[in-house]
Parts: structure tokens; sequence; C-alpha cells
């Protein structure tokens, strides 16, 4: 993921992913959530949306966890035509792991 911040504020401008050598797929900022009341703790969840022609494919969610150690860091993606989600890893390179729910997934 490839995240653009504007230089004097710092906010975020744009944003885009790649899977291996693709074409580059717009991703869009949608919302932030603090996911403790303890705020000194840092954990957040910073959701965007996946636009493929005009329309909302998949989102993404960057998800913080465990007062900000890097153990605790992943990013989620959801695709929305087949309900598919996968967990990426950060500093694990192509590594992802779908998720299962109830017996639905093969291990191997």
């Amino acid at each position: 993921m490839n995240i653009y911040r504007d230089e004097m504020s710092g906010k975020e401008i744009g944003a885009n992913v790649q899977y291996r050598e693709n074409a580059f797929i717009p991703i869009a900022y949608w919302k932030t959530e603090e996911t403790d009341e303890d705020k000194v703790l840092g954990n957040y969840q910073i959701h965007r949306v996946e636009v493929i022609g005009g329309k909302i494919t998949g989102e993404y969610v960057n998800v913080r966890t465990g007062s900000g150690i890097k153990q605790g860091s992943y990013l989620l993606y959801k695709k929305y035509n087949d309900s598919k989600r996968y967990i990426f890893f950060e500093n694990e390179g192509e590594r992802c792991i779908e998720v299962c729910e109830a017996g639905k997934c093969k291990f191997n």
C-alpha cells in the first residue's frame, strides 16, 4: 500500500495498492476508528475503500493493537464481491493468510 500525504499538513491525499506486477488500484480514505477508550494505548483502525471502474470493490483496514507495538499491526482486506477476507502482516513481503470462518477453510 502506498499512501501519499500533503507535505505541509501531513493529511492523506491519496493511496493505492499494487499486487505483484499488476496495475495500481486506487484506494480512498474512509474513516479512522479509535478502538480503545484509553487513547494512551494508541489502538486504532484506518479504513480505506478500493475503487475499480468507479465502484467500491473492497475495503482495506489498517489495524494497530497492542499499544502501538509492531507485532500488533496488520492490514485486513475484505473483497466485496465474494466476502473473502485476507490479512497482510507488516514486513512479511507477499505473505498473507485467508481469514477462515466456521470451518470454511482447509489447511494443508
